[in-house]
């Protein structure tokens, strides 16, 4: 799997080509937004996948909690009960939850996972929300960081 960060000119190229290659992951609608938001997005597809390639989880990338996201409510629906729906929104309280909704690849059983790159800092708002849901849903909430290296430099350096 090849990068290419945000802001660099092939990010079109890699949204469609990880659009295809983990169907199950991106939907039409995420490659739209990637399309014509990649820096918003970059960090939470790779952190996906990277659930994806580690645990075999299926993550769903943001916004999985609105009905303008039919496919996406669907999944969340059936995943999260209405007691789990209306304590995440209670707990969330107008505010976005975690970015990612990743659903166990065997059972019933979900988790979330807030995503931070390059610039961009855990809030803490984030922490006391991330506690609560942990709390009150009793599931985690597992904080990635992704950190971008030029591995043409680490190269170059050996």
């Amino acid at each position: 799997m090849w990068t290419s960060p945000p802001g660099h000119p092939n990010h079109g190229q890699l949204a469609r080509q990880w659009h295809d290659q983990y169907p199950g992951l991106f939907d039409e609608d995420d490659l739209r937004l990637a399309l014509s938001q990649w820096s918003h997005h970059f960090y939470e597809w790779f952190a996906a996948i990277h659930l994806f390639e580690r645990d075999g989880a299926i993550s769903m990338v943001e916004k999985y909690d609105l009905p303008s996201h039919l496919h996406k409510l669907a999944r969340f629906t059936t995943a999260l009960n209405q007691d789990q729906r209306r304590s995440l929104k209670m707990i969330c309280n107008g505010r976005q939850p975690p970015d990612l909704l990743v659903l166990a690849r065997v059972g019933n059983s979900f988790s979330f996972a807030e995503v931070k790159g390059k610039g961009d800092r855990i809030r803490n708002s984030q922490i006391d929300t991330h506690e609560m849901i942990t709390q009150e849903l009793k599931v985690p909430v597992e904080i990635i960081k992704v950190k971008l290296v030029d591995l043409r430099s680490a190269e170059l350096a050996t």
